[in-house]
């Protein structure tokens, strides 16, 4: 019984050390090659809201940029992701 036991506990810390290298390698990646899908763009056209917690700027406009597409973010008078209405 004790030899499963500690079969068991091994494999357990065996996953657990892989799965901590693939972790530390993954953030060195990140750090090494940049950001993921939101790169800092988002600072730009959010702010805190006492009761929302966050909400789109009013007249924020922001560019996003990756090697698939590049598309231009536009936030109206009123907050929204939307034409200027009246």
């Amino acid at each position: 019984m004790r030899r499963l036991l500690a079969t068991i506990a091994l494999a357990f810390l065996s996953v657990a050390v892989g799965l901590l290298a693939l972790e530390a390698a993954a953030r060195l990646t990140q750090q090494f090659w940049g950001g993921g899908k939101e790169s800092g763009e988002q600072p730009h056209y959010v702010e805190y809201d006492p009761l929302l917690g966050w909400r789109k700027r009013p007249g924020a406009r922001v560019t996003y940029r990756r090697r698939e597409f590049t598309v231009d973010v536009a936030i109206n008078s009123h907050g929204l992701r939307d034409v200027e209405r009246d």
